[in-house]
């Protein structure tokens, strides 16, 4: 018995390489291999919106430095002016970013900001990914202290795709991947941990789901009712689609409640899938909006959903763009909607969006957002609010580099 398994976890290993090495070949064709190219500048970014405020925490390679250092900025205005930059991790682990997908994030209320991100470890899957790091202020962003540990595991292995928010009350919620029941090599679960404290210490974690797609990022939100989403990439028994699960009481219990698009997607791979939440309508029971993608054979793209009944059931998925399309995000602004990708042009990477104006019903003709002269990807949207006034338009960020090895953070308002 021990034999075959043992042979079982080498066999494991060996196809999540080959899955890997493939995705980074594909990547390599039109970027810069994103594992071991010297890299210079911004190189990712986390954004948070708090009402009429713009959090964001920079990660940023300096030319004589192979590690990351954090910095925070924020902005009042919607996004026109930013504040100076702070440094977040001067007394805490290093982050870990040699690929996208451990994005160190953020999440912010009122004085309260905190920055969760993946250190150095020792995981073979994740290149060397390990446990996960927090930095906390009490002051608005002003001084940084180094944070405890959310997870409970002890393992110095892979933790992420994680994702943090903040509630209306003031409580911190996360989530990450991690593979601490790992019996085989391969599984991977989705785990949740809460602070009360902002931040200071965490709750005994949570198993979501004891095993889901390890290599696709997560997605927490919460709706005006205050309700928490988890949107993730499901593998039970194999690798399928986006689920998505519900707690109603702030994290203390969650529901599942089943697939957002049931396509079959069934793939044994790396595809780095993302998604998006947004919410429309009354606060008691808003419209629940998600943008998921598929490789389903004959399928492909992102595809735009929408819940009025609380998930309990969905629209017929519209896609919204082909199957070239890749890292899309999805905002509400007032009673519009917006959703963005990253597409290809040439051996260029674009960023693209459409709006609505009837909560999905149609959508506008596809807008360029970024330079199809310089290589664009992985955007973000927010709603943007000029001076604190409320309004239709969004705010859309991303990351840019015309050589593959300088990069910076560029914006549009929309």
């Amino acid at each position: 018995m021990t034999s075959s398994k043992a042979i079982l976890t080498v066999l494991a290993a060996a196809v999540l390489a080959a899955s890997a090495l493939a995705l980074r070949e594909r990547t390599r064709k039109t970027e810069a291999d994103p594992v071991s190219a010297p890299r210079r500048g911004v190189y990712a970014f986390d954004l948070y919106e708090e009402e009429r405020r713009l959090h964001m925490l920079l990660v940023e390679y300096a030319a004589d430095r192979e590690t990351p250092s954090l910095f925070y900025t924020r902005s009042d205005d919607g996004g026109e002016a930013w504040s100076d930059r702070v440094r977040v991790d001067e007394e805490a682990l290093p982050a870990f970013v040699p690929y996208r997908g451990v994005d160190p994030q953020l999440a912010a209320r009122g004085n309260t900001v905190v920055a969760v991100w993946t250190a150095a470890g020792d995981d073979v899957y994740g290149y060397g990914t390990g446990p996960l790091a927090t930095a906390v202020s009490s002051d608005g962003g002003k001084t940084w202290r180094a944070g405890p540990n959310p997870a409970d595991d002890g393992l110095t292995t892979a933790h992420e795709f994680l994702d943090v928010m903040a509630d209306a009350e003031g409580r911190l919620h996360l989530i990450w991947i991690d593979d601490r029941d790992d019996d085989e090599g391969v599984r991977r679960g989705l785990r949740y941990a809460r602070s009360t404290d902002g931040g200071d210490s965490w709750s005994s974690n949570t198993t979501l789901d004891e095993h889901m797609c390890g290599c696709c990022w997560t997605h927490l939100r919460s709706d005006p009712a205050g309700r928490l989403y988890a949107l993730y990439r499901d593998e039970e028994p194999d690798p399928s689609d986006m689920k998505l699960m519900v707690s109603e009481n702030g994290g203390l219990g969650w529901s599942d409640l089943g697939y957002v698009g049931a396509f079959g997607w069934m793939l044994n791979g790396c595809p780095h899938t993302t998604a998006g939440l947004a919410f429309l309508g009354p606060s008691d029971s808003p419209e629940i909006h998600a943008l998921v993608q598929t490789g389903k054979d004959g399928l492909g793209g992102v595809y735009h959903l929408v819940s009025r009944d609380g998930a309990s059931a969905w629209t017929e998925p519209s896609r919204i763009a082909d199957e070239g399309a890749h890292y899309s995000d999805l905002a509400a602004s007032a009673s519009r909607l917006g959703a963005v990708w990253q597409g290809q042009s040439g051996t260029r990477t674009v960023i693209y969006g459409r709006q609505s104006a009837d909560g999905g019903k149609t959508w506008s003709e596809t807008s360029t957002l970024s330079d199809p002269a310089v290589s664009s990807s992985y955007p973000r949207i927010v709603s943007s609010r000029p001076g604190g006034r409320s309004g239709d338009g969004f705010r859309v960020f991303w990351i840019e580099s015309k050589d593959g090895s300088t990069y910076r953070w560029a914006n549009v308002r929309w």
